[in-house]
């Protein structure tokens, strides 16, 4: 009997043993910018799938509101916190050297998403996400060839530009492609601009400040920075009784599934793709750093353009 329970002793000792050395889940830190889009909830979403149940992570996420003085809090809690890898999408480029410095002395990985910020390199592991001034030469790109498509007759093109939130990367480079156009074309004319924060309540009171200052007659282009703010901009010129993407060319970028169904009904004309799906791209990163891989240091998503001529083939899988 002494020799079956010092049997069994033996065993409960080394099962405890055995459950101490079992890997613990890593800690993801993810400091969301906001949830001011269709795209960001995307963003959101796909972080979640690919950090859920089984992944062998935990992912603490959380959702910034739009306020860079609010990540850089959340991000120092989560280094008082332990966590394993810090994920950022910087809601704004600036401010960002002191919080990653510290990050560094933690010796815990950065990761950027979506967006850039403007520090040293050194401070993080790698970034992920689109070419924003890519994205804005490919809309200009698709207005020149639109134009002639059509034989436009105008000596003059006004557009009409309603931007994200300022100093953000995605709105720094989709205003600098379209700069570019401008200075590219001559007979190309910016009418008025205004700021529409990404969110389709701003495009919709941005493109009616515009419309009370300048009237609705001489717009003949709206470049709206994503779909929300275009989706806004729809609706105020509606309002006015002009038809969008018939009587003013619409362009957006996002390219999600609710503003795709208006570029399939000729509503929205043109709309450049900016994938959000971001999650795996990020897991996979994580990974491959656990084996002792080091990422490459710019990773862009693959993406495309859709006008009325494409448009189907990405609705039937369309998901955000």
């Amino acid at each position: 009997m002494k020799k079956i329970s010092a049997v069994l002793g033996a065993l409960a000792a080394a099962a405890v043993m055995f459950t101490g050395c079992q890997k613990q889940d890593l800690i993801v830190g993810f400091v969301q910018a906001g949830h001011e889009s269709a795209w960001r909830i995307a963003n959101t979403e796909s972080f979640e799938q690919a950090f859920g149940k089984d992944s062998g992570y935990i992912l603490d996420m959380h959702d910034c509101n739009g306020s860079r003085d609010l990540q850089i809090e959340v991000i120092r809690k989560l280094l008082d916190d332990g966590v394993d890898y810090l994920v950022i999408a910087p809601v704004v480029e600036d401010g960002w050297e002191e919080v990653l410095h510290e990050a560094k002395e933690a010796d815990v990985p950065v990761i950027l998403c979506d967006r850039q910020i403007s520090a040293d390199s050194n401070l993080y592991e790698c970034w992920v996400g689109s070419y924003f001034v890519g994205e804005g030469r490919n809309a200009v790109n698709w207005l020149e060839n639109y134009l002639k498509e059509i034989e436009w007759k105008k000596e003059r093109t006004f557009i009409v530009h309603l931007q994200g939130t300022k100093g953000s990367s995605a709105q720094k480079g989709r205003t600098q492609g379209l700069e570019e156009g401008l200075r590219n074309h001559p007979e190309w004319k910016l009418l008025g601009f205004d700021n529409g924060n990404f969110s389709e309540s701003g495009g919709y009171i941005a493109m009616k400040k515009i419309i009370a200052s300048i009237g609705i007659d001489m717009i003949d282009v709206v470049y709206a920075e994503n779909d929300d703010m275009a989706i806004g901009a729809v609706e105020a010129i509606r309002e006015t009784g002009k038809e969008p993407g018939k009587d003013i060319i619409i362009i957006s970028f996002d390219a999600g599934r609710r503003a795709l169904e208006l570029v399939k009904q000729g509503v929205i004309n043109c709309d450049v793709e900016c994938n959000p799906m971001h999650g795996p791209l990020v897991k996979n990163i994580i990974d491959q750093k656990e084996k002792g891989i080091e990422p490459e240091k710019i990773m862009n998503v693959k993406e495309s353009l859709y006008d009325i001529t494409n448009v189907d083939e990405v609705l039937e899988t369309r998901t955000y």
